[in-house]
């Protein structure tokens, strides 16, 4: 079921048909059930959401059918004029589209369809069902005896931009591998290259002409699973002494995000913020315009980010002894600041979300600024800053994961943010 901010979204956008079904689960299982290949359909899941206004959308999606293993896929919806011109392309490529899942299968009242992932035009999935990847494990095959069975999963999957595959062995994981489109894979290659010089992930093999690049599964817990106890800040402290010695290594990259690209990034996602909750725009962007004067007294040291630095991106080690910090897609030349206001700004998100109380996320905050500190100094105004950035960064994201409350977190994570602005000290 829709709600009051995503009826008034559908209404302003009479240029998608299918807007309104790909918000909605339930409507859009009634109609996928209507598609002969869906037939048993029991529930549809919606994982992912990428909106571009009066242009398109499209949804990342789990089907459950049956009792099959839950299959990933995606939903495209498009203007009428677009659908009409991609039915005559199916049609001029001699398409038949009851061949699913070889074909996509044609949702005319909505003028959308739905696809499986090795049609994805930006991804080269076919590589995986065609057990191409098998050479990029060569390094992880030592054992292999040729009696254990081998099979892979989607771990995570965002149509028309990145997925994450997890192989098994025996239904043992022993490797991940990572698939971008080609504006994003050779970022992504270069941050696994990083990464595994660092020696924080293993890169086991590359694949340049489908875009996909193996990594040895590391064994573990991720930090989130720990964080909700005191008795646990000690891998909190721990990890903050690892990512200061990362930011220590002499490592540089191409890549860079300056304070300017940061305030540039915010102003796209204001364009997001305004099509979504158009009530929010004006105040997402005082506080961009705050950032922007505050920005002045930041230091300008740049170092090797993660980029992406999150408690589910560090895997602690089964004798709690050390860390691994992972998924290094986004890696990048930034301000050192950048990485645990990213972090800061997620444990905020788990308080909004009612996983951590507040106090809970003082500690954690506390403990990781602990360990930093240990290793290389950071002060206080620059995570402010850089802690608001990231937590403008996440007001539509309860949105893009069909969180059912999204317009309340979006308030609330934009009142945190104009507390961050309106007490944050420059030091001098």
């Amino acid at each position: 079921m829709l709600n009051d901010v995503e009826r008034a979204l559908v209404s302003r956008d009479s240029m998608l048909p299918g807007l309104a079904a790909l918000l909605d689960e339930t409507v859009l299982t009634g109609v996928l059930r209507q598609q002969k290949p869906f037939l048993s359909l029991k529930r549809v899941s919606v994982t992912y959401i990428r909106y571009k206004p009066k242009t398109s959308c499209v949804v990342g999606v789990t089907l459950y059918i049956a009792d099959e293993i839950p299959y990933f896929c995606f939903v495209r919806a498009l203007t009428r004029s677009r659908f009409i011109s991609y039915c005559s392309r199916l049609v001029s490529d001699g398409k038949n589209t009851s061949d699913w899942p070889e074909t996509p299968v044609l949702l005319d009242e909505l003028a959308a369809f739905i696809s499986s992932p090795q049609l994805d035009r930006k991804l080269c999935l076919a590589a995986l069902y065609n057990n191409k990847y098998t050479a990029l494990l060569q390094n992880a095959r030592g054992s292999v005896t040729g009696q254990e069975r081998e099979r892979w999963h989607f771990l995570r999957y965002k149509p028309g931009r990145r997925c994450v595959i997890g192989v098994y062995r025996d239904e043992h994981p022993f490797a991940v591998i990572r698939c971008a489109a080609e504006k994003e894979f050779f970022r992504q290659l270069r941050g696994s290259q990083a990464g595994s010089s660092l020696a924080h992930i293993e890169l086991l093999g590359v694949n340049e002409t489908d875009r996909l690049i193996a990594t040895r599964w590391i064994a573990g817990k991720s930090l989130d699973y720990f964080l909700h106890g005191q008795e646990y800040l000690s891998l909190v402290t721990l990890t903050g002494k690892s990512l200061a010695k990362i930011h220590n290594e002499p490592y540089f990259l191409p890549e860079k995000q300056t304070c300017r690209e940061a305030l540039q990034q915010l102003w796209q996602e204001h364009g997001m913020v305004t099509a979504l909750y158009p009530e929010l725009a004006e105040r997402f962007s005082h506080c961009i315009l705050r950032l922007k004067a505050l920005s002045e007294w930041l230091s300008h040291e740049q170092v090797l980010l993660h980029g992406d630095f999150s408690a589910d991106q560090v895997i602690v080690a089964e004798d709690g002894r050390s860390v691994n910090i992972i998924d290094w897609d986004r890696c990048v030349y930034g301000h050192p600041a950048g990485d645990p206001g990213s972090f800061i700004a997620r444990t905020e998100m788990d308080v909004i979300n009612g996983e951590l109380t507040a106090a809970q996320a003082r500690g954690i905050h506390d403990a990781l600024l602990a360990g930093y500190k240990t290793e290389r100094k950071i002060n206080a105004f620059d995570i402010e800053w850089y802690t608001a950035k990231a937590l403008m960064c996440l007001v539509v994201e309860p949105f893009r994961k069909r969180d059912a409350y999204w317009p309340k977190k979006a308030e609330l994570l934009l009142n945190r943010v104009e507390d961050i602005c309106a007490s944050a000290t420059p030091i001098s």
